[in-house]
Order: C-alpha cells, then structure tokens, then sequence
C-alpha cells in the first residue's frame, strides 16, 4: 500500500471504531482496488505506526515507504551547488555530481557510510527531479569555459 492510501485507512479506522481489522482489510481492498486485501497484521502494523505516518516526515504518500536520506546536511549543500552551477547555464555530468558529493563529504564527516553509487545519484536525481542526458558530437566536447569567453 502507499502512503497515502495507509493514511487513508488510519482516517477510517478513526471515523469507524468499531471497525475490526478484517472489515478494514475488506475496506480497503474495495476502496484503493487491491487484489487482495491487506493481511489483519499489515492493518495492526498501520494503526500502530499512525503517528508516524500521518507526520509531514513521513513523505508525500506516493512511494510505499518514506524516503530516507543518510546526509541531510550534503543533500542540502550538493543541491545548492548544482542550482548554483546551472543558474550560470553550466551542463553538469552524473560524473561530475558524484565528484562534488565526494568532495562536499570530505568537507562535512557527517556521513563516511556513503559510496556515492550509480544508485545513490539516481535516487538523488529523483528526489530532486533532475534529468540529464548524455551530449553527443560538438555540444559534448565543447569547453565551457571557452565558450563563455567565446560569447
């Protein structure tokens, strides 16, 4: 189930008390169109970790499970560089990125079990809905520095 659906069967599971966990079950294969309904001890696990769910922590309710971030600290710094670098028209590669993300961990010691993975960059372009392509032929060879001074 997804967040928001979870939030959706706390919700119910307020407004019917009397609800048991296998009318809530049933519920909820009707309303969110399950193949089969959840098990009585997923709707247990549901309503035990409400408080949690329900928090803006917990995250946007379209994933299954929130998203968990080891470095806030240079998730923040890395983002603000790269809106930084691409206010100045800069075309910035995955190479490049993990590099800065090398560099800025080095700089904060917060965070020594990151490896900086080709899934690590992709989760981190997700989160911050970045999307990059690979250049080909002039535009990918081009120095950028030569073309600003070219301008």
């Amino acid at each position: 189930m997804r967040i928001y659906q979870k939030r959706d069967l706390i919700q119910k599971a307020y407004e019917c008390p009397t609800m048991t966990k296998q009318e809530l079950g049933a519920w909820a294969k009707v309303a969110f169109k399950l193949k089969r309904a959840p098990a009585q001890t997923t709707i247990s696990d549901i309503l035990r970790k409400a408080p949690a769910i329900l928090s803006e922590a917990y995250g946007d309710g379209k994933c299954r499970k929130p998203l968990e971030v080891t470095s806030l600290a240079l998730e923040e710094k890395l983002w603000a560089w790269i809106q930084a670098v691409e206010a100045q028209n800069v075309c910035l590669s995955r190479e490049l990125i993990k590099m800065k993300a090398q560099d800025l961990q080095k700089e904060l010691c917060d965070a020594w079990e990151l490896d900086f993975s080709d899934g690590w960059l992709s989760g981190f372009q997700r989160r911050h809905a970045l999307r990059y392509r690979k250049r080909h032929g002039e535009a990918a060879s081009a120095d950028t520095a030569a073309v600003y001074l070219g301008r």
